[in-house]
């Protein structure tokens, strides 16, 4: 990563001036599709921010609270699945979005329930089946880039 350590590139080109910094590839879609949100029109969102945002309130809605979260995990044990928690959506590392988006379409039974069960409007949220698939979509992207920046 060029942007964080710039004194020791410019160290190493000094001891090898044929040398050539460059961003990784996931890098620099990153900064790509930062630029591109910071030129539209802040009233425009796309579908993924969208998802993304439905997707981290229904996240916090489970982790914020202890009691929640002991209740969402005991209702996980007992409809037995592999996972009995929700992870949390860090914004600086944003590959950690594959993570929270496969690990809530692995929950989306469990979390519509849960949901269903306090009578909060997410529920709908999680039984549309069209936010569903563009919620397997993401997170099947996401996983895919993930393996891309492990793999180099």
């Amino acid at each position: 990563m060029v942007g964080a350590i710039t004194g020791v590139v410019k160290k190493i080109q000094a001891f090898s001036p044929n040398c050539v910094a460059i961003h990784c590839v996931t890098h620099r879609e990153v900064l790509v599709a930062n630029r591109l949100n910071e030129t539209r029109n802040a009233k425009e969102k796309s579908d993924f921010e969208l998802l993304l945002n439905d997707v981290v309130k229904m996240v916090n809605h489970v982790c914020a609270h202890a009691k929640k979260d002991r209740m969402f995990s005991e209702l996980c044990k007992d409809m037995e699945t592999n996972f009995t928690k929700l992870l949390l959506h860090n914004e600086v590392r944003w590959l950690s979005r594959s993570k929270v988006l496969n690990r809530v379409f692995v929950l989306r039974e469990q979390l519509c329930v849960f949901f269903t069960e306090e009578a909060n409007p997410m529920a709908i949220t999680c039984r549309d089946v069209l936010w569903l698939a563009k919620l397997s979509y993401m997170a099947s992207i996401f996983d895919h880039l993930n393996k891309l920046n492990i793999s180099q």
